[in-house]
């Protein structure tokens, strides 16, 4: 068929994702899901987010708490374009269960996606990301986060090139909050990724005793040409690092 709307916004209480409901699907869908929790055990897989979008009742309503040791939610496009702009991905919260491996979000090799309404928290493993921008194929530029909450992760938000191009072009963050604790990443960008002409407007806070970082560059990452307003509160007399990056 053509595809279309597939509303799911009567499910309340609590439910289970156990098998990738976009499996083989591969038509126009906009996925709305109700105020309900929802228990994900297996990664949730947009592969069309051209076509293909996600929307919850609020992030304060739709609740997706992840049990996986890997992505609890993964956007990528099989074949990116430059005619082809990704979908919105709106309204709902993630929670991380500290598992080694685990990320909320993991996107890339797109264009132009809208992240609204949306807080992830709890990704706290060893290797855990609460929001990973990633380069595999092609490229991930002008993406948009308006109203995005990210609080309580290893690394808040990451950017990595793993084969594809190093282009994190015009990438948006749009009344963004963040939320560190201690030894706690709130930027981490890795493995080459190149941010430029972008726009951070972040409010932070740090929520606990200890060592933290707002914006960490590796030796072989790159970021030029953004424009930043980062305001932080740390009333705990802590240890507030705002750019920890290499020196030349």
């Amino acid at each position: 068929n053509t595809g279309g709307t597939a509303d799911a916004r009567a499910l309340e209480g609590s439910q289970a994702l156990s098998l990738n409901v976009w499996l083989g699907v591969i038509k126009p869908v906009d996925l709305w899901i109700g105020a309900s929790t929802f228990t994900v055990s297996a990664t949730q897989e947009v592969l069309y987010p051209e076509t293909q979008s996600i929307r919850g009742m609020g992030s304060d309503s739709t609740v997706l708490n992840c049990t996986i040791n890997g992505d609890c939610l993964r956007i990528h496009e099989v074949s990116i374009g430059a005619t082809r702009t990704a979908q919105r991905f709106s309204g709902f919260k993630l929670v991380g269960n500290g598992s080694a491996n685990g990320s909320g979000i993991h996107y890339g090799d797109a264009i132009g996606g809208v992240f609204d309404d949306v807080f992830i928290s709890g990704f706290t493993g060893v290797n855990g990301v609460a929001f990973w921008f990633d380069n595999v194929t092609d490229f991930t530029e002008r993406t948009t986060l308006l109203h995005v909450s990210v609080s309580n992760s290893t690394k808040l938000f990451k950017f990595s090139v793993n084969g594809g191009s190093n282009s994190f072009k015009g990438t948006n963050f749009v009344d963004t909050e963040m939320e560190l604790y201690a030894n706690q990443i709130g930027f981490s960008s890795e493995n080459d990724a190149f941010v430029y002409h972008s726009h951070f407007r972040v409010n932070g806070n740090m929520s606990a005793p200890g060592n933290a970082t707002v914006i960490k560059l590796s030796d072989t990452s790159g970021w030029a040409g953004n424009d930043y307003s980062i305001a932080f509160e740390n009333t705990l007399g802590t240890n507030l690092t705002l750019f920890d990056v290499p020196s030349p």
